[in-house]
């Protein structure tokens, strides 16, 4: 002996807008795995630049240290034959003070790119080709405003949030009406 439960044919549209809303629902969480894989990838973007960038100060802060170096040999030099002041010579070991100074900033600047990039990305940066350049840069602002606003994946996600409330409200609506009948 079964036990027959009672199945309603007609729902009244709930089931319709449930339906509705599970749709926007899936939708928007499918946008919000796009906002959040381009919020990684921007990550990687950044982290990658910062590297480069900073083995490029790096290098330049070297330079310079061997360039003040130099100066401040020649100062010297100069000084034993009288060319140059005392001061001239203590201006010159000021400035490759400075400068190394300037590289133990570099370095440690270095360090901290490269542990981000590190933590972001899983492993250490090696070597790194240039970034590229960058291809469709928008013609106006107004033409990079309609790109965000399609683009935009919390937009998007806000669109799907709407649209699955509005199902829910419908549904809801019927289930009220159904009760009241």
């Amino acid at each position: 002996q079964t036990c027959a439960l009672p199945i309603s044919v007609y729902t009244g549209g709930r089931v319709r807008g449930q339906l509705e809303a599970a749709r926007a629902n899936v939708l928007g969480s499918q946008e919000q795995l796009r906002r959040i894989e381009g919020e990684t990838v921007q990550s990687v973007i950044i982290a990658y630049a910062a590297v480069l960038r900073d083995r490029r100060r790096l290098q330049v802060a070297r330079e310079n240290v061997e360039v003040l170096r130099e100066q401040l040999n020649a100062r010297r030099a100069r000084r034993k034959v009288r060319d140059v002041t005392i001061t001239d010579v203590a201006q010159a070991d000021a400035r490759l003070a400075s400068g190394e100074a300037q590289l133990a900033t570099a370095d440690a600047q270095l360090a901290i790119s490269r542990g981000e990039y590190l933590r972001i990305v899983g492993h250490e940066p090696g070597d790194l080709a240039p970034l590229p350049e960058l291809p469709g840069i928008p013609e106006s602002i107004d033409q990079a405003f309609d790109i965000a606003d399609m683009e935009n994946a919390n937009l998007a996600v806000a669109r799907r949030q709407e649209e699955a409330s509005r199902a829910n409200i419908a549904a809801q609506r019927e289930i009220g009406r159904a009760h009241v009948s």
